[in-house]
This record gives C-alpha cells, structure tokens and sequence, in this order.
C-alpha cells in the first residue's frame, strides 16, 4: 500500500487525502440510508418483474389462441373438407380445387402471421401426394411421434422438441358418423425465436425463460442479457395450453443493483459531496502545483535534450526558489557545452596546424627541386617523377595553412600520394578514378581520403596473394551530400579490425593520422551525421565511405 502511494503525484496523493476524510465524515450516514433503503428497492424491482412476467403470460396466451383459432379454420372449413376427403372424379377438378381454394387460403393464412409461423402443412392420409407445400402425404411423417400420438388423439395438441414449438390436430370427416378413418393430421410449427422475440421477454438486463411441461420438465429455454450465475429468482406466470407453465428467473444481485432502481437521495447527497469537494480540491491544488507542474515538464524537457528552456515563476515561496535556482544551472550547463564545444574546435585546429608546422614548407620545396635537378641531369626520369609527386602530395596537403579546400585540390593530394604507392609497388596494382566534374569546385576540409587509401593499400592490396590489385576511388553526391568511396580488391578485413577501424583506432596513431583522425575531424567540424564507415563489399574487398556536407559556395582557402 505504501508503495503504491509513494508512486502517486502530489496532486493525486492531495486528492486522495480529501476523498478520505470525505468518505469517513459520510460513510457511516450512507451506509445507514442504504441498508434501511435496500429492501424497499429489492421489493419494487419484484414486483415490476413479476407485473412484466404476467403481461408475457397474457401475450404469449393470446397468441397460442390465435395459432388455435387458426388450426380451428383450417380443420373444420367446409369447402377444405371436400378437398381433405378427395372425392373428386378427375384429376383436373381436384387439382382446380387446390389452385382456387386450398392453396390460395393457406397461403393467406401463412402470410397473415408476419414470420411467426415457420410451417403450415397437411399431412392427408386419403391418397392426396405432395401437391404444395401446403399439403402432402401423411407417409411421409407416419414415423414420426408426434403423428402417432396426433393421428390418436382428438383436438389440438401442442408440443415442443429441441427448442420448437409446434401443434398438431387430427382431421375428421365431418359428414361420416363415426369418424374412424381420420383424414390426417394438420401441422403447424412456430417460429419460436420470433414469438419469444415479439411478444415473450422482460426488459430488464438479464434473464432466463422457461416453458416447463405438466411433469415439470424443461421444454424451451433462453437467456436474454449477461449470463446467469449465482442464486436467481423465479418469476411463474401462469398455466396456459396443455399445461405449460410459463416462468421468468432473474439474478438476485440485478433485483438489488439495478440503475433505474436507484434512489435519488442517495445519489444527490454523494453527488453533491464529491462535486464540492473536487471543486475545492482542484482550486487548491492547482494553486499550489502550477509552479511544481511548470518545473517538471521543463525537466522532462531537458531531460530529452532540450536545453534551451527556462521557468517562469512569480512565486516567492519554496518553488519559486527552486525555479531560480533550476534557471541558474540550466545557464551554467550551457555555458559549460558551449565552451566544451570551443575546446574541442581548438584543439582539433592545434592538432592539424602542429601537423603543418612539423614540416618547413620552404626548406621542404626547395630540398626537393634541388634533388629533383639533380635527377635530371643525372638522367634519372623515375627518381625525378616521384620527387615531383612528393611535392605535389606536401604542397596540397598544407595548402597555404587554409582548413578548406576545393575537391579538385583533394583529388591531386591523393593522386599523387597514390602514384608515389605505385612506385613503391612496381605498379602492381591499377587505379580508377570516378570524380563527377561538376562535384570538383565543392569545398572540403583538406586531408582526408589518404588514410582511407592508405588503408586500402595495406589491408587490402599488400595481402592479396595472386593476381593483380585494384583500387577505386570514386565521388558522388545525393541530396545535400558528398560522399566519397575508397574500395579494393583484397581478401576483406576481420570483424576484430572492421570494429576498431569503425570503432575509431588506427594503426597509424603514432602519426596522427587514420581513420579515427578522419572521423574525428569530420564529426567535430559538422556532427554526428557525416563521419567514415569501414565495410566488407558484397564483391570483395573493402569498402571505405566518407560522408561530408555538401558546400558549393562555403569560402575558404585554394589550391
């Protein structure tokens, strides 16, 4: 119980509190008001039950009269009787008899009842076949019980069987004085749903009606509302034909609990109570928890990330304080992030400019134009060309100490360092480069796809055992994006390296550079949406991808 409350808001535990001291101070008068009431409402709801239950009684009695005086018309009507008897001397006349008289009679008959009667039906025991289905052969039931016990008994007599109610009565011949030979039995079964439906029910929300034999037997049964259960109440209507007893029973708990039942001094008294009380509850408590609701959703807020928001608070009270000192923390917070975000921009910047600033650039160009002189005239071609690619790879990867470059100038500086690789490796690998034109004059920060072919080159080319290499390099852009792709044909990577290289390590960390650098790089300049992805291709090899924003016209330095 504790835990549960401790669960529960302020405002809750405030309301829970009142409707406590409510319920003790009108408890004990309720209860009275109720005990002394509950026997008076338990009576009134009998005796409306049992007024409903004669009033089905008296319709479903008038009713059977009706299906009665029905049977009546059809056994004893003088001109059915000629038919009945089958005295005529040819087919035709007994077959115009039918079409003029028998059928069209039955038939409005039949209609007369609107669906109450499912079946009306002769059964002739005078050589009269199947003509309609209003009349047939009494072969074709002489089995059945009901026509043994029909065909031997004068009058109506009513039956029920499996949940249906039907009636039968044997057809005499009138005209003959002893009426030994019957003509047959006529047949009428009900619509037992549509009786019951129309005429048969209490309107009350659960139920159960039973018509019960003369030996106290069950012969239909139904239940209308929720399922019956528990002690119920017996409701008997009367005796009517064949002395079937017509009974109604009704849950005991629906006599004591029904809403239209419900006495209205009872119900004003609490209703007025608890309507005063939740006012005054509601006016209460949200005076007093408008500044605590205020400081919760503003650090639910902050909680998802939203730093940006403040409390307006008026109080002067202990939740105004808590306002102003929330609001202090929060500036605090900020201003703690927003010089994090600083350092981590200057640091990066150190990071690339002690880079640049390990290498004098004019003491490094003019080493390698005097070895690239000397090559010259020592007729060196191939030392020449790679010293010339030397210094393009250093002269574009300092760039004049600018943090943006063109994708042109990025192009060269891997070009170069590429075609320094195929010295190195006796040009025993081949290199594609797919670099739309258009994408060239794009800014980017400087420095980045080396160590991805870097990685390509020794991780993937280097451990190639037979056959030729292959490296692409290849740029595209989509929707705002510029995404470069680094790709060999080697035997792929390890999972254990595919997570470090994804992971943010590098083997290179001693120089500064890798796929760590890069992504770290990229994720402090632009955020957590760009960066570098390592990945075994579905062709082979592996597949590095570099994802940067797109900036046409971003200032910044040049080649």
């Amino acid at each position: 119980m504790k835990a549960m409350i401790s669960r529960l808001g302020l405002r809750r535990k405030l309301l829970l509190s009142y409707l406590v001291v409510f319920m003790i101070a009108t408890g004990t008068m309720a209860w009275y008001m109720l005990a002394s009431s509950a026997r008076t409402v338990y009576e009134n709801n009998a005796r409306t039950v049992a007024g409903m239950a004669q009033r089905a009684d008296d319709n479903l009695r008038r009713k059977l009269e009706q299906y009665e005086q029905s049977i009546t018309m059809c056994v004893y009507n003088e001109e059915l009787q000629r038919i009945y008897k089958n005295k005529y001397l040819s087919t035709y006349s007994l077959y115009r008899a039918l079409t003029d008289t028998y059928i069209p009679f039955f038939r409005g008959l039949y209609a007369t009842y609107d669906g109450d009667v499912s079946k009306l039906c002769m059964y002739s025991t005078r050589g009269l076949n199947k003509k309609s289905e209003y009349l047939n052969s009494a072969e074709a039931v002489r089995g059945e019980a009901w026509f043994q016990k029909a065909i031997g008994e004068q009058g109506i007599c009513w039956h029920a069987s499996d949940g249906v109610i039907y009636a039968t009565c044997r057809v005499e011949d009138m005209d003959s004085i002893r009426r030994t030979v019957p003509l047959g039995v006529l047949y009428m079964e009900i619509n037992t749903s549509a009786l019951l439906d129309r005429y048969v029910f209490l309107s009350w929300p659960s139920y159960a009606l039973r018509i019960r034999d003369a030996a106290g037997e069950i012969l239909i049964e139904r239940q209308a509302g929720e399922a019956m259960g528990g002690r119920e109440r017996v409701f008997e209507a009367g005796s009517f034909s064949g002395g079937w007893t017509l009974e109604f029973a009704v849950p005991e708990e629906t006599l004591r609990t029904v809403d239209r039942f419900w006495l209205p001094v009872e119900s004003v008294v609490v209703a007025a109570g608890l309507a005063v009380l939740l006012i005054l509850i509601s006016v209460f408590t949200s005076t007093m928890l408008k500044g605590l609701n205020q400081l919760k959703d503003t650090m639910l807020r902050v909680n998802e990330g939203d730093l940006e928001v403040t409390v307006h608070s008026r109080s002067q009270d202990e939740i105004g304080l808590l306002a102003g000192t929330f609001n202090r923390m929060l500036e605090t917070i900020r201003a703690l992030l927003e010089r994090t975000r600083e350092d981590e921009r200057r640091i990066a910047g150190q990071e690339a400019r002690t880079l640049r600033a390990q290498i004098d650039p004019h003491f490094l160009y003019n080493t390698l134009s005097f070895i690239n002189w000397k090559c010259i005239r020592a007729g060196q071609d191939d030392i020449s060309d790679v010293i010339e690619q030397l210094a393009t790879f250093y002269r574009t990867c300092l760039n004049q100490g600018q943090e943006l470059i063109t994708v042109a100038t990025e192009i060269a500086n891997i070009t170069a360092y590429i075609n320094i690789q195929l010295r190195l490796h006796d040009d025993s690998f081949t290199v594609c480069y797919d670099v739309p034109p258009e994408l060239t004059d794009c800014r980017m920060p400087g420095f980045l796809l080396q160590p991805l072919v870097e990685n390509a080159i020794r991780h993937g080319i280097d451990k190639r055992r037979e056959g030729g290499g292959a490296l692409r390099v290849a740029l595209r852009g989509a929707e705002g994006l510029l995404i470069f792709s680094v790709q060999d044909n080697g035997p792929g990577v390890s999972e254990e390296l595919l997570r470090r290289l994804n992971g943010g390590e590098s083997g290179d960390s001693a120089k500064g550079y890798g796929v760590r650098n890069v992504n770290d790089r990229i994720r402090l300049t632009y955020g957590e949406g760009y960066g570098v992805s390592v990945s075994n291709a579905e062709t082979g090899g592996c597949l590095a991808e570099l994802r940067l924003p797109r900036l046409d016209d971003a200032p910044g330095g040049n080649e």
